[in-house]
C-alpha cells in the first residue's frame, strides 16, 4: 500500500476537528486557508508517476497555489475567466484552487472535446488565460487575447505551471502580500461549467463559492469520513471536483488519483481508498468483476446463501458482513470501499448485492446546475430505488403531479446556480419564482424520500397519449436479463404502423457476444416484455455486442443510438 505523510488516526480527527470548528464556510478561500493551516505536516494527494506514485504535501499544496496565485495576480488576472484543460493531477487542482482563491472564474473543460469545441466554449466563457496539459498545447487556440499555459511541472520550461510557480516564489520572498490581502465573497462567481450538450447547445452554468461550499457541507454531513479517497471521473466535471476535489480536501482525506481506466483495480489495491465516487457504470464493473470472479471459482450459489444468512441476522441488528464475506473482501484485493454514486439511473440488483457483501452504497442526485447534489439516499441497501432527501439548505417540490404523484422535479436552495453564463433564453426557460426546473420527472414517497421517474427530455409521448419513460424500462430489462450490460429505449414508426412504436436497443458484454448468445438475449427480452403492460411493451429488439456511446461521464448519447439503430434497420430491409 502507497506510504503517506503522518498517517495517525487521531492527529487526522483532531485536525478535522480544529478545521470544522471555525463555523461554516464561506468560500474555497476560506476552504483552503482552514486546510493549509489545520493539516500542516499531512499528505493530501497522491497520483501515478510511470510505475511509481508521487504523494503530496499539504505544505506543498499551500506553497505552489500561494505562488501560483501571486504570480497570476502580478499579470493582471485577478477577476479573469481562467480555463483548464488536462487529465486528472496535482497540477490541475492547483490551477483551479490559485484561480478561485484570488477572485477569479475557473472554466473546466472536458478533455475529450475536439480542438474546436474547446475554442468555443473558452470564447463563450469570454476566458483570458488557458492552463493545459502537454498533450494539448498542439491544439491552436484562436482567440485572440487568449494567454496560454502549460500544466506542466517543467521550472525551465517557458510559461509553463512549475515557472509561474517559481516567480510567485520570487515575488512572495521579496514581500509580496497581493494574494494574503486578495478579498474573495461567497456570492462570487467560482466556476463556470458546461453541461454536456447531449440535448442541444452546452450552457454555462455559473457556480458561486457559495453554491460549491453549501455541496461540500452537505456531503460531509451526510457521508462517513475516511482517511483515503480515489478519484475516477474527470475533475473537469462538477461530480468530481464538488464531490471529490473539495470535500475531500477540507476533510484532510489523501486524495488519490487513477490515472487509467484500465488501472482501476490495480489503483484500489495500491490506494486502498475508504471511498470512491462513481457513475453507476463503475458500479456495474465493480459489480461484474466480482461477480465473474465467483462464477470462475464456482463460488457464487455459495456467496448467495451467505448473503440470505446475512441479510437474515441484519434484519435482527447483526452486521457479521465483514467476517462473513472475508473471503471476497480478501479477493478484491483491498477492504470494500463506500461508494458514492450519481450521474444516471442505477441497477437496484446490483446495488442490492454489493450492500449484501458489504459496500456501503450512497445514492446521490443531482445536475450542475445543484452544485450538484441535491438529495441522497444513505441507506441505499434498504430502498435502492430512492434517491434519499434533501441536503440541509436544499429545498425539493414536484411541479403539477399527476395522478400517481409523479411530475417535474424542482429545486431551491444555496446550492442552485443563480443561472447560466450570458444566456438570457436559458435562463428564462429553467428558473421560475427563485425554483430551478430539473428537467427531471419523480415523486416523493411517503417516507419523505425522493424517487426519480425519469428525465423529461427523455419522456415518450405515444400517439395515444400515454407517457413512457424509457429509463423504467431499460432498468428493468438489465436487472431481469442475465446477457444485458446496458439498453436504451426509444421511440420508431414501421412503414406498416399507423402509430409510433417503442424499440429496444440491448448491448451484451463483447466477450460474451456472438449469434447465438444475441439471440438469447433476444429471447430472455421477449419473455420479460411480455410482462410490461401493453403500451410499455417494444415492438423490436437489436442486439449489439459493443457498450453504447457515451459522453465523458458516462452518459449514453441516445442520438446516437437511434441512429444505429434506424441504420441497422434500413440495412435489414
Amino acid at each position: 500500500m502507497i506510504q503517506y505523510i503522518n498517517n495517525d488516526i487521531e492527529a487526522l480527527f483532531a485536525a478535522r476537528k480544529q478545521a470544522y470548528g471555525r463555523g461554516s464556510l464561506q468560500s474555497i478561500r476560506d476552504l483552503f486557508d482552514r486546510v493549509t493551516a489545520c493539516y500542516a505536516g499531512r499528505s493530501c494527494v497522491a497520483e501515478r508517476d510511470g510505475n511509481d506514485y508521487i504523494v503530496h504535501g499539504v505544505d506543498e499544496l499551500g506553497s505552489d497555489v500561494t505562488a501560483l496565485a501571486t504570480s497570476l495576480l502580478a499579470k493582471g488576472f485577478r477577476g479573469a475567466h481562467i480555463g483548464v484543460i488536462g487529465l486528472n493531477s496535482y497540477d490541475f487542482i492547483v490551477a483551479f484552487l490559485a484561480a478561485v482563491c484570488i477572485g477569479s472564474v475557473a472554466v473546466p473543460l472536458d478533455k475529450e472535446l475536439n480542438p474546436s469545441d474547446h475554442d468555443k466554449l473558452l470564447t463563450r466563457a469570454d476566458a483570458s488565460v488557458l492552463f493545459c496539459g502537454e498533450e494539448y498545447r498542439s491544439e491552436l487556440f484562436t482567440r485572440s487575447g487568449l494567454t496560454v499555459f502549460s500544466l506542466s511541472n517543467q521550472a525551465d520550461e517557458p510559461d509553463s505551471l512549475a515557472a509561474l510557480i517559481e516567480e510567485g516564489k520570487k515575488l512572495l520572498a521579496a514581500g509580496d502580500t497581493s494574494f494574503r490581502d486578495a478579498a474573495v465573497n461567497s456570492s462570487d462567481p467560482a466556476v463556470i461549467i458546461f453541461t454536456s450538450g447531449t440535448t442541444g447547445a452546452n450552457k454555462g452554468v455559473v457556480l458561486s463559492h457559495r453554491n460549491l461550499i453549501t455541496n461540500v457541507e452537505g456531503l460531509l454531513d451526510r457521508m462517513p469520513q475516511v482517511e483515503r479517497a480515489m478519484c475516477v471521473l474527470p475533475m473537469n466535471h462538477i461530480y468530481e471536483l464538488a464531490c471529490g476535489v473539495l470535500p475531500f480536501l477540507y476533510a484532510g482525506t489523501l486524495y488519490c488519483i487513477n490515472d487509467r481506466l484500465r488501472n482501476f483495480f490495480g489503483n484500489m489495491q495500491e490506494f486502498q481508498p475508504g471511498h470512491v465516487t462513481v457513475v453507476p457504470s463503475f458500479l456495474d464493473s465493480i459489480y461484474n468483476a466480482i461477480v465473474t470472479s465467483l462464477r470462475k471459482a464456482d463460488k457464487l450459489d455459495d456467496v448467495r446463501n451467505r448473503i440470505a444468512e446475512s441479510n437474515a441476522l441484519r434484519l435482527c441488528g447483526v452486521d457479521n458482513r465483514k467476517e462473513i464475506f472475508a473471503d471476497v473482501e480478501e479477493s478484491f484485493g483491498c477492504p470494500f470501499p463506500h461508494l458514492g454514486c450519481g450521474g444516471a439511473p442505477v441497477n437496484a440488483e446490483h446495488v442490492r448485492f454489493l450492500n449484501d457483501i458489504g459496500f456501503e452504497i450512497y445514492l446521490g442526485y443531482g445536475l450542475s446546475e445543484t452544485s450538484p447534489i441535491a438529495a441522497m439516499n444513505t441507506d441505499a441497501w434498504k430502498s435502492n430505488v430512492s434517491v434519499g432527501v434533501p441536503f440541509r439548505k436544499t429545498e425539493l417540490r414536484i411541479d403539477s403531479p399527476d395522478a400517481d404523484g409523479n411530475g417535474e422535479i424542482w429545486v431551491r436552495g444555496e446550492n442552485v446556480t443563480g443561472g447560466y453564463y450570458k444566456d438570457r433564453q436559458a435562463d428564462e426557460a429553467s428558473f421560475e419564482d427563485g425554483w430551478f426546473k430539473t428537467g427531471d420527472y419523480g415523486r416523493i414517497g411517503k417516507d419523505g424520500e425522493l424517487y426519480i421517474t425519469g428525465r423529461k427530455k427523455n419522456l415518450i409521448i405515444l400517439d395515444n397519449g400515454k407517457n413512457v419513460f424509457p429509463e423504467e424500462i431499460e432498468l428493468f430489462f438489465c436487472e431481469n436479463c442475465d446477457l444485458c450490460s446496458e439498453a436504451v429505449v426509444l421511440q420508431t414508426r414501421f412503414s406498416h404502423e399507423s402509430r409510433s412504436v417503442l424499440a429496444a436497443v440491448i448491448a451484451v458484454d463483447e466477450a460474451r457476444y456472438d449469434e447465438q448468445t444475441a439471440a438469447e438475449a433476444s429471447r430472455q427480452i421477449a419473455e420479460l416484455n411480455k410482462q410490461l403492460p401493453s403500451y410499455k411493451r417494444v415492438k423490436d429488439i437489436l442486439v449489439v455486442g459493443h457498450p453504447m456511446p457515451k459522453n465523458s461521464t458516462k452518459k449514453v448519447l441516445r442520438d446516437q443510438v437511434a441512429k444505429e439503430y434506424e441504420k441497422t434497420r434500413k440495412q435489414k430491409k
